[in-house]
């Protein structure tokens, strides 16, 4: 077992947060037919609680996104943001896409030990399920390298696990203990980064470690004056040859998403947008100039978009969803 300076964290992994991301331009809100809410919109579309996808779907845009509290990936078309699928899962707690389109989902070890399952663009049946080496390390997110197929995918253990051109068996990157891997992300070279929390459960310490292209071990990264976790990590993108990730502001009703560059082993601040989000964000998706930022509170959760990287007030949402958690956009080919 390959190994790096993370250990675990012993909290849950519902405290722990994400960020956001970005598509499109700005639409209206979406309401669910006839005045419903979307999550009774969704169930009697669903109806028997099976996967179903319009045929429709094939030939759009798609945003994936994943509600944990339901058990369920609903797919929307993009940007038009129609409800056109829904994939009916266990336990999915992340999503991603690689360069054919195909959409990955991470599932939860609920229902057997957990995996990470392989949907072409509008399908409704897996088409290939990789599996975790230890069944009782519950997965949290994953990235594609676009440049060699590999599939990289974090736990909320302390374990990064990789996918040699996603498939067979991982190779395994694992720590000491009291670390948590939240959320990771390849850039355009190749290079994969992660971020989670490290320290005393009860006081955590963002942290962020990058593993070179073509090397064997992880090295950690340190943070400049300017980046300020006020809680727990948020998801990690790439986009604008810049590691875009965030932080939730504790107490008050902001998010934050930095925008960092990393030179050797610092990282170094060069924008900080504010989204004025009341609720955790999760796995964030960026697409073109908006941002696509999963969220939830006790009450119930939803999607909200923003102009990207100006951030502010949404520019519209998807409520009624129970625990989203996740967000990716797959194109049509």
């Amino acid at each position: 077992m390959k190994s790096f300076d993370l250990g675990r964290s012993a909290l849950s992994s519902c405290a722990v947060l994400a960020l956001l991301a970005g598509c499109g331009g700005s639409q209206p809100p979406i309401g669910a037919p006839g005045g419903m809410s979307q999550s009774r919109a969704i169930a009697t579309q669903a109806g028997d609680g099976r996967s179903w996808m319009l045929p429709e779907a094939k030939k759009e845009n798609l945003l994936y996104v994943v509600d944990k509290g339901a058990n369920d990936v609903f797919v929307y078309s993009y940007p038009k943001r129609k409800l056109v699928g829904t994939l009916s899962l266990h336990v999915p707690t992340g999503d991603c896409v690689d360069r054919a389109g195909n959409i990955w989902i991470d599932i939860g070890e609920t229902s057997g030990p957990p995996a990470i399952q392989e949907y072409a663009h509008g399908g409704t049946t897996a088409i290939s399920t990789l599996y975790f080496p230890d069944d009782g390390d519950d997965q949290t997110s994953c990235s594609v390298d676009r440049t060699t197929g590999n599939l990289a995918a974090t736990s909320f253990f302390g374990t990064v696990y990789i996918y040699i051109k996603a498939e067979g068996v991982a190779q395994t990157y694992a720590g000491p203990a009291w670390n948590s891997d939240e959320y990771c992300v390849y850039d355009d070279s190749g290079d994969l980064y992660v971020d989670g929390t490290m320290g005393n459960p009860f006081y955590p310490r963002t942290t962020l470690f990058e593993l070179k292209k073509d090397q064997q071990r992880y090295r950690r990264l340190w943070f400049h004056p300017g980046i300020h976790f006020t809680f727990y990590p948020g998801g990690i993108q790439w986009s604008d040859n810049q590691l875009i990730f965030g932080d939730v502001n504790s107490g008050s009703s902001e998010s934050l998403v930095y925008h960092v560059r990393a030179h050797g082993r610092s990282v170094t601040l060069s924008r900080t947008t504010v989204l004025n989000l009341d609720g955790r964000v999760y796995q964030f998706w960026i697409q073109g100039k908006t941002l696509i930022a999963p969220y939830y509170t006790s009450g119930g959760g939803g999607v909200a978009f923003f102009n990207y990287p100006a951030g502010g007030n949404p520019i519209s949402t998807i409520t009624g969803l129970e625990q989203p958690v996740a967000a990716a956009v797959s194109l049509v080919r």
